[in-house]
C-alpha cells in the first residue's frame, strides 16, 4: 500500500509501459538504455496521472479493482498496438549503452568482458546494473519517506480527515504518491 495507503494490483500496466519504452527506444530509435529508463519512468508517470484523478475518488478494494482494470486495458493497447506498428506483439532489443562503445567493454551486455584477468559474463553486468538500480530506488523511497512529502503521505494514509484539518491537501499528495510510485514502476 505504500506511505499513502493507496491499494494498487495494477501496477504491472506501469511496469509493462516502462519496458515497451525501453524496448521501443533502444530497439527502434537506437537510444541508450541510460536515456531509455528515465523515458521510461515518464512516460509510466504520465499514464499514472492520468489515470490519478479517477483513482482519488475511489479507496480500498475499488480502487484496487480500477488498478488491475487498468492492466487489462494496458495489456490490450501494448498487443495490439505493437500488432499495427511492428506486425507482431513482441520485440526483440538490443541493449545499447550509448557511450559509443559497441565491440567490447562492460557496456555490450550480451558478450563478456574480460577486465584484468577476471571474466565478467553478460548476466553479471545485468545483475549489477540492476543492483544499482534497486539501489536507487531504495534511496529515493527513504529519502521521500523522510521528507515532508513522506509524512504528509503517511498521514493521509492513517486518516485523511485529520490530514486535511492539519493542512494538508489529501487529493494533491495521493495524486503524487500515485506518480512516483507509477514512475518508480516504469
Amino acid at each position: 500500500t505504500g506511505f499513502a495507503g493507496q491499494v494498487s494490483l495494477g501496477h504491472a500496466a506501469f511496469l509493462a509501459v516502462g519496458a515497451y519504452t525501453v524496448a521501443i527506444g533502444g530497439g527502434t530509435y537506437g537510444l541508450p538504455i541510460w536515456l531509455t529508463l528515465p523515458l521510461a519512468g515518464v512516460v509510466a508517470t504520465i499514464i499514472g496521472l492520468a489515470i490519478g484523478p479517477f483513482a482519488l475518488r475511489l479507496e480500498g478494494l475499488y480502487l484496487a479493482i480500477v488498478t488491475i482494470g487498468l492492466l487489462f486495458l494496458v495489456e490490450q493497447g501494448l498487443r495490439n498496438g505493437l500488432a499495427v506498428a511492428y506486425g507482431k506483439d513482441y520485440l526483440n532489443v538490443p541493449m545499447p549503452l550509448g557511450f559509443g562503445v559497441r565491440d567490447g567493454g562492460l557496456g555490450l551486455f550480451r558478450r563478456a568482458t574480460e577486465l584484468g584477468g577476471l571474466t565478467v559474463r553478460p548476466d553479471h553486468k545485468i545483475y549489477g546494473l540492476f543492483v544499482a538500480l534497486t539501489g536507487a530506488v531504495v534511496w529515493i523511497g527513504r529519502n521521500i519517506g523522510r521528507s515532508n512529502l513522506g509524512r504528509a503521505m503517511m498521514s493521509v494514509r492513517d486518516r485523511d480527515l485529520a490530514a486535511a484539518a492539519l493542512g494538508v491537501d489529501p487529493a494533491r499528495t495521493k495524486l503524487i504518491a500515485f506518480g512516483v510510485s507509477s514512475f518508480l514502476a516504469g
